[in-house]
């Protein structure tokens, strides 16, 4: 039985290396780690104060301020590694026929910070001034709705949250879906 082949034609990144796949790349190159101390939270009282941060990631390259401020890091993250990856498909400037363009998208976790928000909320103020968007964008699939939002993907909408495997999870199921 034969498989129809299924090529990659963008490529986007947002890593602890860099911002692009240029900057991601220079940084494999000259065999640079992207771990380093913990400098987004005090991690002082943690055994661990070490981690693979993204560095001078700004949203609102991607977002207007009042979306960059909704959405959570993850979404932010995977929306522009998603832009840069369309961009570099020379995508951007096409218009896609929606039906036919899906998303399956690869995580463990994403949106944790606005689910402990929301909690820290709940306890000190009560729930009746709790953000109707807080506890939907902690949900391991909001990278992949917000991804199909912004690129009016009305195909198929998949995430996959199977830690570690995830993202090569997530391109064999693209590949399937495909």
């Amino acid at each position: 039985m034969s498989r129809p082949r299924v090529v990659i034609t963008g490529l986007g990144t947002v890593n602890p290396l860099g911002n692009s796949t240029e900057a991601f790349w220079e940084g494999l190159i000259n065999g640079q780690s992207g771990i380093g101390h913990i400098t987004r939270f005090d991690a002082s009282e943690l055994p661990c104060q070490i981690a693979g941060e993204v560095k001078d990631f700004n949203p609102n390259d991607y977002f207007d301020r009042k979306t960059a401020r909704r959405l959570p890091r993850a979404t932010q993250l995977a929306v522009a590694a998603t832009h840069q990856a369309l961009e570099d498909a020379g995508l951007l400037q096409t218009s896609l026929e929606a039906e036919r363009t899906g998303v399956v998208f690869g995580t463990a976790v994403a949106g944790v910070e606005h689910i402990l928000d929301a909690e820290d909320t709940v306890k000190s103020v009560g729930y009746n001034r709790l953000n109707p968007f807080q506890v939907p964008s902690g949900i391991p699939n909001m990278p992949a709705a917000q991804i199909a939002i912004e690129f009016q993907c009305l195909g198929p909408n998949n995430t996959v949250a199977t830690a570690c495997a995830a993202g090569t999870q997530a391109v064999g199921e693209g590949a399937e879906v495909i």
